[in-house]
């Protein structure tokens, strides 16, 4: 049984890998003590109230705010032979100097050159243990940080 016909067991599992995602609890009423303990587990908390009319025209209220605290920038594909990530233009990311996380959590200079229709990001220090060929992903966090994960492969 599928529950989103058009996806395929492939990319259902592909979305789950690679699309950032948060909690949020949805509730019929506004509790500001479960407001102040979700935040303490960076949960966030939706209230959702429907009214219906006389006509049996039907409103809804949302009360609360969804933040979005992490967007992925894309996929990259790092080459050793130029010791560099290939990312395609649609990043929008910023030419020159920035720094980013790698996977374990170590923050690098790396260098935002561009061609016609490529960034290069270079690491500025060091090597960057990715294998040749190899797919990552870059996030950018809610504070501007990006970071990158190397693909699963899935």
């Amino acid at each position: 049984m599928n529950a989103f016909p058009g996806f395929s067991q492939h990319q259902a599992r592909s979305i789950l890998a690679h699309v950032p995602r948060s909690t949020m609890v949805l509730a019929n009423v506004h509790d500001p003590i479960w407001l102040h303990a979700l935040r303490g587990l960076d949960t966030e908390l939706l209230t959702v109230s429907i009214y219906e009319g006389k006509a049996g025209r039907r409103a809804y209220e949302l009360e609360g705010k969804v933040s979005i605290r992490r967007e992925s920038l894309g996929f990259a594909q790092f080459s050793a032979v130029y010791k560099s990530i290939r990312v395609p233009k649609l990043c929008k990311l910023p030419i020159g100097f920035i720094q980013i996380e790698d996977q374990f959590g170590n923050v690098g200079d790396w260098t935002v050159t561009e061609d016609e229709d490529t960034f290069w990001l270079t690491k500025n220090h060091g090597t960057a243990l990715l294998p040749h060929n190899g797919y990552v992903q870059l996030i950018r966090n809610l504070d501007g940080r990006i970071s990158l994960r190397p693909s699963t492969g899935i």
